[in-house]
């Protein structure tokens, strides 16, 4: 009889310590929320707690010595200059701040891609759409202008792409 009881007591003890919560001692952070022990990030963090803003991997001065632009068959350039590209945090967690020189503007993060709002500069011929897209992969920041400007009454479209490290 006393055996009877102590199986009892061990199946008794085995069945409820397979129903705990494997989230009760999870600490998930930013919104997330714990799934089976694990922290589901909400969109723009990661990490275990979902503490870390995936786009932190990403801020840092790139420098860049090479501007290659593609203006359709009427003129392509490849120009040699030194320069930095700064990539800093924006408002929101997807967003990312570039500074180009004097020219800054905040991007759309997606994954290690990014795409930004159009803009226009004013300049000595008149102003220029410059709409801002790029990539992020092993290490080094691809930056591409996608340009339209006014010229003596026409429109010139221009690609001007940019690897920094």
């Amino acid at each position: 009889m006393r055996l009877a009881r102590v199986y009892f007591y061990l199946i008794f003890i085995s069945l409820f310590a397979s129903c705990a919560d494997p989230c009760l001692d999870v600490q998930c952070t930013n919104n997330s929320i714990c799934q089976d022990g694990l922290c589901a990030c909400d969109v723009g963090y990661e990490g275990d707690d979902c503490s870390v803003e995936a786009r932190a991997k990403y801020f840092k001065t790139y420098t860049y010595t090479v501007i290659e632009e593609m203006c359709g068959s009427n003129f392509n350039e490849t120009s040699s200059v030194q320069a930095t590209l700064i990539v800093s945090s924006a408002p929101e967690v997807l967003d990312l701040t570039i500074q180009d020189g004097n020219r800054s503007f905040v991007v759309r993060l997606d994954d290690n891609q990014f795409e930004g709002s159009s803009f226009t500069e004013t300049g000595i011929d008149g102003n220029k759409t410059i709409t801002p897209s790029g990539s992020f992969f092993n290490n080094k920041l691809f930056l591409t202008y996608n340009t339209v400007e006014q010229v003596n009454g026409s429109t010139i479209s221009c690609v001007v792409e940019i690897e920094a490290k």
